[in-house]
């Protein structure tokens, strides 16, 4: 395991931890996170997080909420130190299932200072479907547009993400993608073009399992779209243009 992903991050993370609570055992927690062996680095260092934090989620969380750091504004790009946060945004997917309105309260916050958040985000999408669309649909008119993005980012049925790479595919929405297109729908006019340049990333991961009804909204978009939707329009088509697709060419022809 790299130093950038192992034991030096693990150590940074776990004396931000004492700035909060001097009492956690750092030298135990490191030992625990050596012992490791299953899944990633993130995955890791969560499962030694929660050997050493307090056994009540809601007591862990509250430490662990501490030490994020500042948010980042809703325009500027999360810089690359935002990986230091993704053990925290797993313990969160693999800890918090039972404690969804908490856990969604942290993902919100998370996703102000990491991408790793949409990862976290996909676990509560495939465990608890109902509870999660209805918070992503919530979320649609949220004042933050970290937060509207996080529900396209988070919802693409393909995503990857080169600092996590192995993100599992969201094989319901490959299957049937009207309630994936019902949260789209609330975005195509968003007034934040990082949470339209999402949106246009999600429907060109659609258009490779479902043409049909990528397409089928894509032309309902295109029929007297502003400026900025037809920007939406035209990069999810990008991939589809270069090919030489018909549908995709006869799309932008009008």
């Amino acid at each position: 395991m790299s130093d950038k992903f192992g034991m030096d991050l693990a150590t940074e993370l776990g004396l931000r931890i004492q700035t909060v609570e001097p009492c956690f055992p750092l030298e135990s927690f490191l030992a625990s996170f050596a012992r490791a062996s299953n899944g990633g680095w993130a995955a890791q260092i969560a499962v030694a997080l929660a050997e050493h934090l307090p056994p009540h989620y809601s007591d862990a969380l509250h430490i662990l909420r501490q030490i994020l750091g500042p948010a980042h504004s809703a325009e500027s790009p999360i810089p690359e130190q935002g990986y230091k946060l993704a053990p925290i945004a797993h313990f969160v997917a693999q800890y918090g299932q039972a404690h969804f309105a908490a856990s969604m309260v942290a993902l919100a916050a998370l996703a102000t200072r990491t991408y790793a958040a949409q990862v976290a985000l996909r676990s509560f999408i495939t465990h608890q479907p109902e509870l999660t669309l209805a918070q992503l649909h919530t979320w649609t008119k949220h004042p933050n547009a970290r937060i509207r993005r996080l529900v396209s980012d988070a919802t693409r049925p393909r995503l990857r993400l080169r600092i996590m790479p192995g993100v599992n595919q969201l094989t319901a929405f490959i299957a049937a993608p009207s309630p994936l297109l019902d949260l789209l729908e609330h975005l195509k006019d968003d007034p934040s073009p990082q949470v339209r340049k999402s949106v246009a990333g999600n429907l060109s991961d659609i258009l490779k399992d479902n043409p049909d009804a990528a397409y089928a909204c894509l032309t309902c978009w295109r029929a007297d779209a502003s400026k900025q939707r037809l920007q939406i329009v035209r990069h999810a088509l990008r991939y589809a243009r270069e090919k030489g697709d018909p549908h995709a060419l006869a799309l932008m022809s009008l």
